[in-house]
């Protein structure tokens, strides 16, 4: 369980910085982080912007 919310605490702030440098979308986010190595998913990404 600690391993998962690791790699989530990286993806939200991964989520953040780009979202500091300019307005950020879930489809494009997705292929960002699809860049740096991570697989997210709408339904995991939408519900994860929702809250930040």
């Amino acid at each position: 369980m600690e391993h998962r919310d690791l790699y989530t605490g990286f993806i939200r702030l991964h989520i953040l910085h780009h979202a500091a440098q300019e307005p950020i979308f879930g489809m494009g986010m997705i292929e960002e982080l699809r860049h740096h190595g991570y697989q997210i998913s709408p339904g995991t990404l939408y519900p994860m912007l929702h809250m930040l």
